[in-house]
């Protein structure tokens, strides 16, 4: 590196009282002084290295060290959404080098403020499609507010669920259909339950009243029971969504993107069951998937609900049902 100096000038005087044999000297130095560097302005330029994020949050951490399925960290994000309410987006590249984004929304519904509600299209008891986004504007409450909500049930062209729908402890769909296998709950204390055929034995899962349900959305197939993965043979690298609760009545919601080559392919059954077991779930479910898998999020200054994953057409799907993540006011 060329470093600079400030010339010093030297008084009438002094340079009156050098010999001339140093003055040529002096001089000889001086033209040596002002000579440039040709080495200095060939510098060589070194390309920055790629940025990547080493910082790796705890939920992030888990996953890669719990599932195996993490080739190379990407990137991730964790937003703290409201008490109890907080959304990690995660990015990587899988073990067949195709690339994987996910949505992890993480309640506490230990959280006194913190629930959840099924949502319905327009907010009329009428079977229906609308997008999500605005679903939670038709179905917000003036003594809460949705901030987060995902897709439910797999349903027909009309908007007719496949399995279950309860909302504020009214039925209104009662009966499922052989695709709809399993349902996810809220019991009137709060308390997450999923119920529906047990996926080995295929006899109705005991010790869920429906009586006792305050909302409830049907789902498909079983990815975790009692701890434990259920195998799948739907290999199929789609996007999905799905839905699960620990012991301690922490409930998981995974939204993964596909169809997307360059960002995300998607995941099979498989793959998610173990997600949904990594993150501690003690039984969790598989959702509609595809084109469906939506979440949303709001805040508690705007009435808007903004898309966070992102579809091959770019456009917010409509869905038949949801699930909102709801805090007190």
């Amino acid at each position: 590196m060329r470093k600079f100096t400030k010339p010093v000038r030297a008084g009438r005087y002094i340079l009156s009282q050098v010999s001339p044999y140093c003055m040529a000297l002096l001089v000889m130095m001086a033209s040596f002084s002002g000579c440039k560097d040709d080495s200095e302005d060939n510098v060589e330029v070194v390309t920055p290295p790629e940025v990547v994020d080493t910082d790796v949050t705890d939920l992030t951490q888990k996953l890669i060290s719990g599932t195996g399925l993490v080739k190379q960290f990407k990137s991730d994000t964790l937003t703290r959404i409201a008490d109890g309410l907080a959304l990690t987006k995660l990015s990587y590249v899988g073990q067949a080098d195709l690339p994987v984004t996910m949505f992890i929304l993480e309640a506490d519904l230990k959280n006194p403020k913190l629930t959840m509600q099924a949502l319905l299209p327009y907010n009329d008891y009428l079977n229906g499609l609308q997008r999500l986004s605005e679903m939670c504007k038709d179905n917000q409450k003036p003594s809460s507010k949705i901030m987060a909500a995902i897709n439910g049930d797999v349903y027909s062209t009309t908007g007719l669920p496949d399995g279950y729908f309860y909302i504020d402890g009214f039925g209104l769909k009662t009966t499922r259909t052989t695709t709809s296998s399993s349902y996810f709950a809220l019991l009137k204390d709060k308390t997450p339950v999923i119920g529906g055929l047990d996926p080995i034995t295929r006899a109705e899962v005991p010790g869920i009243t429906l009586t006792n349900i305050q909302h409830a959305i049907g789902g498909r197939q079983w990815l975790v029971k009692e701890g434990q993965t259920i195998s799948s043979t739907d290999a199929t690298l789609t996007a999905r969504t799905a839905l699960g609760y620990t012991a301690s009545n922490v409930v998981y919601a995974v939204v993964v993107d596909g169809g997307q080559e360059e960002y995300s392919i998607g995941i099979n059954v498989n793959d998610l069951a173990k997600i949904m077991q990594t993150l501690g779930t003690t039984r969790a479910i598989n959702l509609s998937g595809g084109l469906s898998s939506t979440l949303v999020a709001g805040s508690s200054s705007s009435d808007q609900w903004t898309m966070k994953n992102h579809h091959p057409k770019k456009l917010e799907s409509t869905v038949a049902n949801g699930w909102g993540f709801v805090v007190a006011n």
